[in-house]
């Protein structure tokens, strides 16, 4: 069960910093799980050995960047794990971030791995703007990216949640600007942070307390605030 055994696991983190581990199972305070994506049970996967199902799938190696935690199993009740980071954003994340856009999230979908220990979110996302990037990305293609956590159903229709502390999924049909981290071997990009764009204002992603003096700022504002540290950065590097 995923929410059983909860013993403190290293995973590994998609940046540099502090480890991400398993926290004991909580549950927290009632919220709307309308963000996360879900995923069908595997029921191909039902009958395969052990030994197959750890080969898990997933495009390249993504599964070795996505976390991993106790089995689930498919008799498992409804029941929510949170997943304890150290490292929060900054309002504008650069120094973590190597590919920054703005974009509509064109659909989204939750997949678990056929090891039963990784659920991640996969969003289709089309990029309308490129602000910077580190890597070969332009505007007006369509990109995928990632994030962890997730909804799952079991074959008996319970439905269990996997979701990254104070971390929120971006919504299909919605507009971001988005830090992303991108990896080369599986053409894959993780998403970092980001801001919705909506009515002309900017709201927050993910729940961070220090984040909140950006809430509600106007889109225009956002990213003039976002060009200015960038030249700032470019400048600071070009000494």
């Amino acid at each position: 069960m995923l929410l059983r055994s909860l013993r403190l696991l290293p995973i590994l983190a998609l940046s540099a910093g502090p480890f991400h581990t398993f926290a004991q199972a909580t549950r927290e305070p009632a919220e709307s799980d309308e963000d996360l994506p879900v995923a069908e049970w595997p029921t191909e996967m039902a009958g395969l050995d052990a030994a197959t199902r750890d080969l898990g799938r997933g495009k390249g190696s993504r599964n070795r960047l996505l976390m991993a935690g106790p089995p689930i199993e498919p008799s498992d009740s409804d029941s929510l794990t949170t997943i304890i980071t150290h490292d929060p954003p900054s309002l504008l994340p650069i120094d973590d971030s190597d590919t920054i856009v703005t974009g509509e999230v064109l659909s989204a979908n939750a997949i678990l791995s056929a090891d039963q220990r990784k659920l991640h979110s996969e969003f289709s996302f089309h990029v309308e703007e490129v602000h910077y990037s580190r890597v070969s990305l332009a505007a007006d293609t369509v990109v995928t990216l990632v994030r962890n956590g997730g909804r799952g159903r079991l074959p008996s229709g319970r439905i269990f949640r996997l979701r990254v502390s104070h971390k929120r999924m971006p919504l299909a049909g919605d507009r971001y600007l988005l830090f992303l981290k991108s990896d080369q071997l599986s053409q894959t990009f993780y998403i970092h942070s980001g801001y919705r764009l909506r009515e002309g204002a900017a709201q927050l992603l993910d729940d961070y307390a220090h984040l909140a003096q950006y809430n509600g700022i106007l889109e225009s504002d956002l990213l003039a605030h976002l060009y200015a540290e960038l030249a700032a950065a470019a400048e600071k590097e070009g000494r």
